[in-house]
């Protein structure tokens, strides 16, 4: 999400910024999706076992392969972060960087004003002294305790452990169908995330947390 917000135009950074979290529920979707379609029997000698009790996780774990190691190549070829550049001093190559990913050189110009507004001389000086980053870090104690309490408050929910869990919940609830309702609760949570993305530029970010936890 950093290197995201650093790289994409203003317009687009709150749009594209959530889109971790998109991506992230579509690939839990996808793996449901995968591991509904590579059902087996694993030749269990059990009588109970059908050709639908297992899942093929060997076949699913190399098709999870796939993603980080098209990441893994395809980031060699990734451009730098402009900001980071321009808070180590290098704004010529932050302005080369912005020059290749930006459409032309007036929105170009614009964005590399905007970002020599923020960045000076005593940035350049914290972004590389260690000693005076963990000084701001003390310094932002409030928004230090509201981003960590936000985070710690959505994995509290324990919404995690529904994701994992959601189809023997389904199950023990004597529910039938129970692949195929964890299914729709996932691309329920695909749908959300992709709401939220298009909104998060559009309505106001405290509202959306508000509703979110409701």
């Amino acid at each position: 999400p950093v290197y995201m917000s650093e790289v994409v135009p203003t317009r687009l950074r709150g749009l594209l910024g959530t889109f971790t979290q998109t991506m992230l529920a579509t690939g839990i979707f996808l793996v449901y999706a995968i591991g509904m379609l590579t059902r087996t029997s694993a030749g269990s000698p059990d009588p109970l076992a059908t050709a639908s009790t297992f899942c093929n996780w060997r076949l699913l774990a190399f098709i999870c392969l796939i993603p980080p190691g098209l990441l893994f190549c395809l980031m060699f070829f990734a451009v730098e972060s402009p900001r980071w550049l321009a808070t180590r001093g290098r704004t010529d190559e932050a302005r080369a960087v912005l020059l290749r990913i930006r459409s032309g050189p007036d929105y170009m110009s614009t964005e590399m004003m905007a970002l020599g507004r923020g960045v000076n001389s005593d940035t350049i000086s914290e972004a590389v002294n260690i000693i005076n980053r963990i000084k701001i870090l003390v310094s932002c104690k409030k928004q230090i305790v509201i981003a960590i309490g936000l985070n710690a408050m959505t994995q509290l929910t324990g919404v995690n452990a529904l994701v994992f869990y959601q189809t023997t919940i389904f199950l023990l609830a004597g529910l039938e169908y129970a692949d195929a309702l964890a299914l729709t609760v996932q691309l329920s949570t695909v749908l959300s995330n992709l709401a939220a993305s298009f909104l998060i530029d559009r309505v106001r970010r405290r509202l959306l947390i508000i509703t979110s936890s409701t």
